[in-house]
This record gives structure tokens, sequence and C-alpha cells, in this order.
């Protein structure tokens, strides 16, 4: 009996978990100019329930950031799918994310991409990432345990680089591990005190050029705040 019971609260769980991915995708990202409907299907796929610790499943679908550990976030899910749908492009796209957190966003972009390096600083949340993501067998995702700030240039270069957190600005020698025609998506926010914008690199050959995408805040990753300014 107590076995049928669990098994139904499990049920019960599993679809209030996928009906807030349809509000999450209906009330929040559609209306935010996503449109791409393979963006939106991915969205509405991924249980972004699985990439937060067990206390924090039933917000993870609030349109808001979510603090996964201590100092760090993960995205909320307009400006992810944003960015997301400016990053792909239908060909076979081979991404870095840096600062993945418990995998979410590696998740969504293996979808699109024949191979997704995620790079995570901190070795328990590495662990947890590669743990998540085997037990739904994302086959085409690998954590790496490393400094963000120095992204992986031994697996590079990247097609899409995406910064999973605010950064003050985008380190030249990340820039660098782009291949040609290589874009990298971040939210830059040289000002704390000031709106921070979705940022694309773009690099073709040796020219760097850069597009503002939209208006977007998100809490720094760590180590990428901007340097102190001091007034005299």
């Amino acid at each position: 009996m107590s076995t049928t019971i669990n098994q139904m609260t499990k049920v019960n769980i599993m679809t209030k978990h996928k009906i807030q991915r349809v509000n999450m995708v209906k009330g929040q990202i559609e209306p935010n100019d996503v449109y791409n409907e393979e963006v939106l299907n991915v969205f509405e796929k991924v249980p972004r329930e699985n990439f937060v610790p067990s206390a924090l499943k039933d917000v993870a679908y609030i349109d808001e950031d979510v603090e996964i550990v201590p100092g760090r976030y993960m995205l909320e899910p307009t400006t992810q799918a944003r960015i997301v749908q400016a990053a792909i492009t239908g060909e076979s796209d081979y991404a870095l994310t840096i600062g993945s957190g418990y995998g979410y966003m590696a998740a969504i972009l293996s979808h699109f991409c024949t191979t997704v390096i995620a790079v995570e600083e901190s070795p328990e949340v590495a662990k947890t990432a590669s743990e998540v993501l085997a037990a739904q067998e994302y086959v085409n995702v690998v954590v790496m345990n490393a400094p963000m700030a120095q992204g992986c240039p031994k697996e590079a270069p990247y097609n899409i680089i995406l910064f999973e957190g605010a950064v003050g600005s985008v380190p030249p020698e990340v820039i660098k591990q782009l291949a040609d025609n290589g874009r990298l998506f971040a939210v830059e926010r040289p000002d704390p005190y000031k709106q921070g914008h979705a940022v694309c690199y773009l690099r073709q050959g040796s020219h760097i050029s850069k597009q503002v995408l939209f208006d977007a805040n998100a809490p720094y990753l760590p180590g990428f705040e901007p340097a102190t300014k001091f007034v005299f």
C-alpha cells in the first residue's frame, strides 16, 4: 500500500513540474520575444527542477535567478531562453559554458550542439553537475572542474561560449577561444549600479565585434565582478 502511495505521490510531483514548465514557457519565455519553436520545445522538455537542490525544486520555475549554492545562481528562464535563441544557428556547434552550476544550460545547449564542455570551478558543484547530467543521460555534455576565468583552452576552439552569470568584462583570453565565426554570449555589467546588457561577441578571422542584444541583469559570477573604482 505504501509503495502505491509513494508512486502516486511521485507521479503527482512530476505532473506538477510538467505543468510548471508549460507555464514557464507560455507565461514567461514566449511573451519576451522568444519565438523559435525548437527553443520553446527544449525549455518545455528539460526538467529544470532536476538542476537545483531538492529544497528548491518548487521554486525552480519562478522568473527570477535561483541561488543553488551560496553566491551561485541559475539564471532566470527568460534571460536564458533569449540568449539560447540568439546563440543557435542550426549547425553542428561545439559549445563551452562557463560557471555551469548544476548543468541546466549545458543540458539545454546539448539539444542543439554536438558537444558541450561545462566548466565549473567548485569541485562540489562540478561533481553534482556530472551526477545530475549522467542520471539524465546527457552523454554529449562533459563537466570540467577548472578555473572559470580561464575558460577551457585545451578543448578550444568553440562555436559558442556562454557565461552563466554576469561579468564586469569578458576576459580576452576567453574570447581567443572562439572559432572563426564563433559567438560568445554574456551578461555584461561593468557598473553594478547600472543596467546590464546581454551581449554577443563575434569572431571573424582576427576581427572581434560586439553586439548588444537586450537589457539584462544577473548576479555576478564569482571572480568576474568589475574592479572597484576609487574616487578622490
